[in-house]
């Protein structure tokens, strides 16, 4: 992948905007983009959205990082289905993804890839261990 259009997933106007750049992928972003109280709403927005967006682009969610208390809203409603892959930010380990991996499959997304997003020292450290995780098919 060339290149990953990020945008806040409390913004549908700009989600229906992202495939006219033609990116690699386009990425609905659940975390930095959008402020705790308004996590719920961009997990909706995700859904309604995703459908027309997994028709032109490759498309991914980015839900909060694993140890958050936004991480398991976002797998049980943030998901919609058709999705090219989920971008899991602050991944420090192998045994990070592991997680990840069984609450993927714990809420029906047992084929969904993994985007690794390696941000730490922790995450760096051990990148080698975490990106050839077999769920794991990107980095950022």
């Amino acid at each position: 992948m060339r290149s990953l259009l990020f945008a806040p997933g409390i913004r549908a106007d700009v989600l229906a905007k992202l495939p006219r750049t033609s990116p690699s992928a386009a990425v609905i972003d659940l975390e930095d983009a959008v402020p705790p109280d308004r996590k719920a709403e961009a997990r909706a927005v995700a859904q309604q959205v995703a459908p027309s967006l997994v028709k032109q682009v490759r498309l991914f969610v980015r839900v909060n990082a694993p140890d958050t208390g936004h991480f398991a809203g976002d797998v049980l409603e943030g998901l919609p289905p058709g999705l090219t892959g989920v971008a899991v930010p602050k991944l420090e380990s192998a045994a990070a993804v592991d997680a990840v991996s069984v609450a993927l499959d714990g809420a029906g997304h047992h084929d969904l890839a993994i985007a690794a997003g390696l941000e730490t020292v922790a995450g760096v450290v051990d990148a080698r261990a975490i990106t050839t995780h077999p769920r794991v098919r990107w980095c950022y």
